[in-house]
């Protein structure tokens, strides 16, 4: 119970990706998209 399941919908995007929503699909599902040109990720 204190561990969080692996699931494609709790997975990490790579750095200079964000997560992008998929529609029709419950919130916590997501898929990885490049960031615009501007703006980047920032993992910390």
């Amino acid at each position: 119970f204190f561990q969080v399941p692996f699931s494609n919908c709790s997975r990490d995007c790579l750095p200079g990706t964000r997560k992008g929503i998929i529609e029709g699909e419950p919130t916590c599902c997501f898929e990885c998209v490049d960031c615009p040109d501007g703006e980047y990720s920032d993992e910390t």
